[in-house]
C-alpha cells in the first residue's frame, strides 16, 4: 500500500477511509465506506489490511497511526472499468488478503492428509 491513506467525508456527509494503493499501473485508491449499513464490510476490509479491531476504538489512533500501520502492506485487489461523465476509468471494487505465491505448495497442503505436511518439519498454516 502507497503513504496517505486517510479519513474523509464526501458532500454528502458519507464517512469513508480511502486506502491508498500502488500498483505495476501506478497508484490508485480504494474507499471503505463507514455508513451504519455498512459497519460489518468495514470491519472485515480492516481486518484485511491487518488491523486491530480495538484500536479502530480510538479517534487518535485513526487520525495519526492508521495509515502509517497499513502502508507498505501488501495486497490483492480486484478492479472494473466505469464511465462517468464522458471518461473512462478503473475502479478498485475490492480489496483481500494477498495470496500466497506458491500456489503448488497449497495446493499440496489441500490434498495432504490432515496434520500431514507437504514437507518434513513444514507446518500448516490453519
Amino acid at each position: 500500500m502507497a503513504p496517505g491513506s486517510q479519513l474523509y467525508e464526501t458532500q454528502t456527509g458519507t464517512l469513508g477511509y480511502q486506502v491508498m494503493l500502488e500498483c505495476g499501473d501506478g497508484p490508485t485508491s480504494f474507499v471503505i465506506w463507514l455508513p451504519q449499513k455498512n459497519r460489518e464490510r468495514a470491519r472485515r476490509y480492516f481486518d484485511v489490511l491487518g488491523v486491530d479491531p480495538e484500536f479502530l476504538r480510538d479517534s487518535s489512533y485513526i487520525e495519526y497511526q492508521l495509515g502509517l500501520d497499513i502502508e507498505g502492506r501488501e495486497l490483492s485487489f480486484g478492479t472494473k472499468e466505469e464511465e462517468y461523465n464522458g471518461k473512462r476509468n478503473v475502479k478498485v471494487v475490492w480489496i483481500g488478503k494477498r495470496t500466497d505465491p506458491n500456489l503448488s505448495r497449497s495446493a499440496a497442503r489441500f490434498f495432504s492428509a490432515p496434520g500431514e505436511a507437504e514437507m518434513p518439519g513444514e507446518e500448516l498454516a490453519f
